[in-house]
């Protein structure tokens, strides 16, 4: 227990977006600083994209051969 306390984070991510990246992220700070609505549509466009290929990645890797008995 006292193991898994120290190497366990403990806490929350106060500003967690699936599927942000570098480049995002980089988009995130420019929409902050300008609040351009352009940049915020990219952005979103670019988040949704890859959040389909994420789940289009995961659902391919399913395999449904085994019994979940």
């Amino acid at each position: 227990m006292k193991a898994a306390h120290f190497s366990i984070p403990r806490g929350f991510r106060p500003r967690y977006i699936p599927c942000l990246d570098e480049e995002y992220q980089v988009l995130l700070d420019q929409l902050e600083e300008t609040g351009d609505t352009e940049v915020a549509d990219h952005m979103i466009e670019s988040l949704d994209a890859a959040r389909c290929r994420r789940w289009e990645e995961t659902t391919e890797q399913m395999n449904f051969t085994k019994s979940s008995r």
